[in-house]
């Protein structure tokens, strides 16, 4: 039963990133169209959180090692 849920909680992170990842593509296709600096798409909430997700875990191995 446990490996079901370890599946579904798999599944469910990855359809997360998808729907986060086309959220972001299309802020990223308007910004385009409207000829936006290229950082435009960043400062929207799905570019926002992408930043964040990349760069929190890097920010927690900095200040534990340090």
């Amino acid at each position: 039963m446990s490996e079901l849920f370890a599946i579904l909680r798999c599944t469910w992170a990855l359809l997360a990133a998808a729907l986060l990842g086309r959220w972001f593509l299309r802020d990223l296709t308007m910004a385009r169209a409207r000829r936006a600096p290229w950082y435009r798409a960043y400062l929207t909430l799905p570019g926002f959180l992408i930043l964040l997700a990349v760069f929190l875990p890097v920010a927690i191995w900095f200040l534990r090692r340090y």
